[in-house]
């Protein structure tokens, strides 16, 4: 059985991926009522009326993303009102990881641990102060930090995917590559118009 998977396309933390990394503003469209705005040029997000585990099954036909203008009214209340992109990056990553690495992230990879996030308000196992300590205290490779911390493979990939995918971590032992995602593309005036009906609707 595969411990890789082998592409998140389709799945939301591609799209905050796809904007974090081309540093794009969009809304993420649910409905009237729920919806998530993502600053990618400002790194926050602004969730309404969703949970994370929600927002990790969904798939492209539960919503439409729109590319929002810079000034925006859903920019300002999303500067004024949210949270570091990080943070949701982080939890949707780990929520769909479940266990398994992320693209971009490699069983052989040597991991320094840059930064640390955010533990009280993330998603986490029992051993994440334990692994973030090892990571952050000097580079180590997953298999050997999960045989030191004698912590399961899975939780070490599911550890690594999302700090890799929210930019907490560094793997030393390969040119620093990101898994980079083609930029959101405008949508058509027709598109636009049907999710004007949606929110009058």
């Amino acid at each position: 059985m595969s411990n890789v998977i082998q592409s998140t396309e389709g799945s939301f933390v591609y799209q905050l991926k796809r904007a974090t990394d081309n540093k794009q503003d969009i809304l993420i469209h649910f409905s009237a009522s729920k919806f998530v705005t993502v600053l990618g040029s400002h790194g926050k997000c602004h969730v309404q009326n969703m949970l994370v585990d929600e927002l990790s099954r969904a798939t492209p036909k539960d919503y439409r993303v729109i590319i929002l203008q810079p000034g925006s009214s859903e920019v300002s209340n999303a500067l004024s009102q949210g949270r570091p992109l990080q943070e949701l990056i982080w939890m949707s990553a780990y929520l769909i990881s479940d266990g398994k690495l992320l693209p971009g992230c490699q069983r052989d990879d040597v991991i320094q641990l840059n930064m640390w996030p955010n533990l009280t308000r993330l998603v986490r196992s029992p051993n994440m102060c334990r692994i973030a300590a090892l990571f952050s205290a000097r580079p180590t490779s997953i298999e050997l930090a999960a045989r030191i911390l004698a912590v399961p493979l899975e939780e070490m990939f599911q550890f690594y995917s999302a700090a890799s995918y929210a930019g907490y971590t560094t793997a030393i032992n390969r040119p620093t590559e990101t898994l980079r995602l083609k930029p959101h593309r405008r949508q058509s005036l027709i598109k636009k118009l049907m999710v004007r009906l949606t929110q009058t609707g």
